[in-house]
């Protein structure tokens, strides 16, 4: 896929029963747990790449992928 200015990407599912189960599974006191890791920084612009990773307390990844994301400075 060539990326160019106002591409527009576009992702749609259908909820099934099994989706609907899972988020009624979550219990109050389940924990998740949250992790970056810094790709790149650039180096003429505020920015930063990033890969997150979510993780649920029983250790299923339940979201993960790359970011870029505003760098904050100090201070900020």
């Amino acid at each position: 896929m060539n990326l160019a200015v106002r591409t527009i990407a576009r992702r749609s599912i259908a909820i099934t029963s099994g989706m609907v189960d899972a988020y009624a599974s979550v219990h109050v006191g389940d924990s998740i747990t949250a992790e970056a890791e810094v790709l790149s920084v650039h180096e003429q612009k505020p920015v930063t790449q990033l890969r997150v990773r979510v993780e649920r307390h029983d250790g299923q990844t339940v979201l993960e992928g790359e970011a870029w994301c505003y760098t904050m400075g100090p201070g900020s």
